[in-house]
């Protein structure tokens, strides 16, 4: 399967980051789309786990998903944004 996207960025966003597309949509795609995709992904495996009995997988697997939900929303936070981590 091949999947192809075109990400459009958010005039804001855009007029922020002035000469700094590749910044941008390396992020979206690097970031945020391949962590949501992994997140999918796990949530899937851990669902299948859970219904073949396999509680620590899935639960390690819901938890792995639970941690990139959590990098997603730090980066996104204006801390994560902004490259202070709140110290």
């Amino acid at each position: 399967m091949t999947v192809k996207m075109k990400i459009l960025t958010p005039r804001s966003i855009a007029f922020l980051f002035r000469g700094k597309t590749t910044f941008v949509e390396d992020f979206l795609q690097n970031k945020l789309l391949k962590w949501s995709l992994e997140m999918f992904r796990d949530v899937v495996k851990a669902d299948l786990a859970l219904d073949r009995g396999d509680f620590e997988l899935g639960d390690a697997l819901f938890g792995a998903a639970q941690g990139r939900a959590n990098a997603i929303e730090a980066t996104l936070s204006p801390e994560g944004i902004n490259g202070n981590d709140g110290l």
